[in-house]
């Protein structure tokens, strides 16, 4: 017995010293267990951190890039422009609505690779790529004419907008259905935006129109009051000017 007590370390070991070791014992496989409960914490907030942020990353691409074959490598590469356009450009209670890589020739001997963006409220040019800086270009839908389109090679379109005296050239454009969306998309906010400018002007030449006809039945009223000796010549005067100044 001596034999296995001295194996043990438990020879001459008196009961409180033997029961001390039993608590270190204990409290050793606590701390061991606590120490791998808060490795496993850890695990997986760095886990739930990684899904929320692929999760990001992937909402992000399918708002710029689509999701498809391919589109990993685009959201790479433009992932910058991205966050830029995200945190720099965009603005309070703007909606965007589609986008689509594209090379803009802003003049002949600068081209800017980057991210044609279409939101609720203009059309955007932006680009953080290497070489270019961190660069965008807004173009105001009210002041467009319409966009035009031509094949740049098999499988790429140029497109160019109007904007009054001056037309606006991107190319390097992928032919493919986001671009025939982008398209319609950027139609469609430029004739809502005239529609809004034309029902705008409607509105005031009525409100105006309402405006005039009021002042002349209040004419009509002060000169029959004036005529039934209501109102002296002065008085009339008095309230003529007023009513048109109105």
């Amino acid at each position: 017995m001596s034999f296995f007590k001295k194996l043990l370390g438990t020879q001459n070991k008196t009961p409180d010293e033997l029961e001390a070791d039993r608590i270190r014992k204990m409290e050793k496989q606590a701390e061991m267990k606590r120490q791998e409960e808060i490795r496993k914490r850890e695990y997986e907030d760095k886990k739930r951190e990684r899904d929320a942020k692929n999760a990001q990353d992937k909402a992000l691409q399918e708002k710029y890039i689509g999701l498809g074959f391919g589109t990993g490598f685009d959201f790479a590469m433009y992932k910058g422009t991205i966050q830029y356009f995200e945190s720099v450009v965009l603005q309070v209670n703007e909606q965007v609505l589609h986008s689509i890589k594209a090379e803009y020739d802003k003049t002949k001997k600068r081209e800017i690779k980057g991210l044609l963006i279409a939101t609720n409220q203009r059309l955007v040019f932006v680009s953080s790529g290497a070489g270019y800086g961190q660069f965008f270009e807004e173009f105001d839908y009210r002041k467009m004419n319409g966009i035009a389109q031509a094949n740049d090679g098999f499988f790429e379109k140029e497109m160019y907008i109007d904007m009054g005296r001056s037309r606006k050239k991107f190319d390097d454009i992928i032919r493919n259905e986001r671009f025939n969306q982008f398209v319609a998309i950027v139609t469609e906010q430029i004739n809502l935006s005239r529609n809004s400018i034309i029902n705008r002007n409607s509105t005031k030449s009525t409100s105006s129109r309402n405006t005039n006809i009021d002042k002349y039945s209040a004419l009509e009223k002060i000169a029959k009051l004036k005529e039934q000796g209501v109102l002296t010549e002065e008085e009339f005067l008095i309230e003529k000017d007023k009513i048109l100044k109105s």
